[in-house]
């Protein structure tokens, strides 16, 4: 049987590369979303990023879909 890989990588792994590369963006950005997010909800306003959804919901939903 033959597996597709690209730089000795499977198939899957590849799949989650732009995933991956969003959340590393996003973490390496970790300080100043959350003084954004924070200030936001001091104002009153709602926060431009649900971090706790991401974590509690989106994140391991991802885990179980990749297998892992």
């Amino acid at each position: 049987m033959l597996i597709l890989r690209v730089f000795n990588r499977p198939l899957f792994a590849i799949r989650w590369r732009p995933l991956e590369g969003a959340f590393a963006a996003v973490g390496s950005q970790a300080e100043v979303i959350l003084d954004i997010s924070n200030d936001e909800h001091d104002a009153g306003r709602p926060r431009p990023i649900d971090i706790e959804y991401l974590l509690v919901t989106v994140i391991p939903s991802l885990i179980t879909l990749s297998g892992v």
